[in-house]
């Protein structure tokens, strides 16, 4: 069994993006400052590895901004579990939640992220892979993603499958 307790803080200057405020109560104006954001972040994670790997992390995190549109508290859970489904086929299963509760929740504005590939805030990751002569593996993947787009509090779904081989040189 492996445990680890872990506390992160940021400090996030957005040189290429300036603050956003609020005027009369609904509009949103850029200010004449970058956007700047500190954070902390705490985070338990459990593992047990034997003949089958199981996980869990579960973290909580507060973020402050100079922008409304930047402040939140968050909630993560990670889980995840690998193990043999024959003698050269594995398994692979990954979820995790992002449940987000921002301090202006009435305000739908650009979010922090200017890439909407950058917030993965829900996923989904089923894998079988199959050792193949000369120990390659063969893989097939599935993945459901949750993105936040680049206003904050909508988001989109996107589904991948994903076929390949993986070898060494």
């Amino acid at each position: 069994m492996f445990l680890e307790g872990t506390l992160i803080g940021s400090n996030i200057v957005h040189k290429d993006f300036n603050a956003v405020g609020v005027v009369d109560d609904t509009s949103l104006v850029f200010l004449e400052y970058p956007q700047k954001d500190k954070g902390i972040e705490g985070l338990i994670h459990v593992r047990y590895q034997g003949k089958i790997i199981v996980g869990v992390q579960i973290g909580i995190g507060v973020i402050g901004s100079n922008s409304v549109i930047g402040e939140f508290s968050l909630v993560n859970y990670h889980a995840y579990i690998s193990g043999k489904l024959g003698p050269s086929t594995f398994y692979h299963i990954v979820f995790r939640r992002i449940d987000k509760d921002y301090q202006y929740p009435e305000l739908e504005g650009e979010s922090r992220y200017r890439d909407p590939e950058e917030p993965t805030q829900n996923l989904g990751h089923f894998r079988l892979e199959q050792v193949l002569r000369g120990g390659s593996i063969g893989y097939l993947q599935i993945s459901l993603l949750e993105n936040e787009t680049i206003f904050n509090q909508r988001y989109y779904d996107k589904t991948m499958v994903e076929v390949g081989i993986k070898c060494e040189l």
